[in-house]
């Protein structure tokens, strides 16, 4: 793995990126024994998004996730089994994650079947406690 200092992360570095990283390695070499000045090491960059679709981008993001809590807490509250209960939704990135309290375990795998019926849940975390 490799950290790029910019950001502060670790990314990994795949196969084509240290293939990139050696070529432009070589290049250099070569060119300092040619006695060139001006040597261009192999970059790979990404095009960059304009800040403003960056943003729309994320905002889209934020809209849907806020739209698929919705629709789960509306699931949970119409099942009757459940509309009682006082169980938290929070998504991110089409992940939900439902806490709370349950009197058993069924009514917490109802949860979380109702919710992972909701389009666009892409997985349901239960973090749900049996009372008792």
């Amino acid at each position: 793995m490799n950290t790029n200092s910019r950001l502060g992360r670790i990314l990994p570095a795949t196969g084509a990126t240290l293939f990139l990283l050696a070529m432009g390695s070589m290049r250099a070499q070569a060119a300092g024994l040619q006695g060139e000045t001006e040597a261009s090491p192999a970059t790979v960059t990404q095009p960059e998004a304009p800040p403003e679709r960056a943003a729309a981008h994320r905002a889209a993001k934020l809209v849907d996730d806020s739209v698929i809590t919705a629709k789960v807490k509306t699931v949970l509250f119409r099942d009757e089994a459940l509309k009682s209960l006082k169980i938290h939704v929070e998504t991110r990135k089409g992940v939900v994650r439902l806490s709370g309290d349950v009197d058993n375990a069924s009514e917490a795998a109802r949860a979380v079947r109702d919710a992972q019926a909701v389009k666009g849940v892409k997985l349901v975390m239960s973090d749900l406690r049996v009372r008792g």
